[in-house]
């Protein structure tokens, strides 16, 4: 599992080394919050209350085609647009549902060497047996 991971970071980070584009967020106007509450069964109390703000974002692709953001905007980011600051992603030409906020890159190194060490220990495990 954790080697298919790996093989899907390494995949990603590929497509995006020959299909990557810098493209900006347009500014927004408006945000929503939302309100989850956790409440105790019978009792109505309230447990949690958790606030969440949240933009509907677009970006202009190479070919001036205006695409909105399908993915999840890290909250960090949504502060950001609200606050009217300039955040540029990079998004796939060929699939730009793929896009990536400041620059992040997956790391599939740290999984596969992970998984390849469950795969020896487990082995291991079957030989002594």
């Amino acid at each position: 599992m954790l080697f298919s991971i790996a093989w899907q970071g390494h995949a990603e980070n590929k497509a995006f080394r020959l299909y990557g584009q810098k493209a900006r967020i347009e500014p927004v106007d408006k945000y929503i919050i939302s309100t989850t509450t956790r409440t105790t069964k019978g009792t109505g109390w309230v447990l949690s209350e958790l606030k969440e703000k949240s933009v509907d974002a677009y970006f202009y692709t190479v070919e001036n085609k205006r695409v909105k953001l399908t993915t999840n905007i890290p909250p960090a980011v949504v502060n950001r647009l609200i606050n009217g600051e300039i955040v540029e992603i990079t998004y796939v030409s060929n699939n730009t549902s793929l896009v990536r906020f400041d620059n992040h890159n997956a790391n599939p190194g740290a999984a596969a060497v992970i998984g390849t060490i469950v795969f020896i220990c487990s082995l291991l495990l079957r030989v002594k047996r």
